[in-house]
């Protein structure tokens, strides 16, 4: 004879469970909090992989952007990609994305950045992967989640 549950105990049942990942969902957004802000795709363990590998496509991307770092518009300069991945590498940035505000004499002002954009092929991906283990082990105080990507 197979076990019954009772409504009650189906209750009871889905709300530990809702209540138990709402505690964890609650716990990684409060460490997130206590992450300080780091530009989207700004990873410290970058530097001990090469800026490009063979098989990467990569843009000069220049953006207008307003006193909070939101972009406005976008253009593209020298660069590796076809059409419609130059459209797709601006719409990304315009939708969704923040720079570090630009400062005139300490006060946020809008203006033009530029920023090196690269989607990285197989190999590439592979060396920062190991690069970010490294990194990980080396400094076990900072959590490599705080960076964005």
């Amino acid at each position: 004879m197979s076990p019954q549950i009772t409504i009650a105990e189906m209750k009871m049942l889905v709300c530990s469970a809702l209540c138990a990942t709402l505690s964890l969902s609650s716990a990684a957004a409060a460490e997130k909090k206590n992450c300080p802000f780091h530009e989207a795709g700004y990873y410290p363990w970058q530097a001990e992989v090469p800026r490009l590998v063979k098989g990467d496509l990569w843009a000069w991307v220049y953006l207008d952007i307003d006193k909070r770092g939101y972009p406005r518009r976008c253009y593209i300069g020298k660069n590796n990609m076809a059409e419609g991945t130059r459209s797709n590498t601006c719409r990304s940035f315009v939708r969704g994305w923040r720079a570090t505000p630009l400062l005139k004499d300490g006060v946020p002002t809008a203006g033009t950045i530029e920023r090196f954009f690269i989607v990285m092929g197989d190999k590439h991906l592979k060396l920062l992967e190991e690069a970010k283990k490294r990194w990980a082990a080396s400094h076990p105080e900072d959590n490599p989640d705080c960076y964005h990507g």
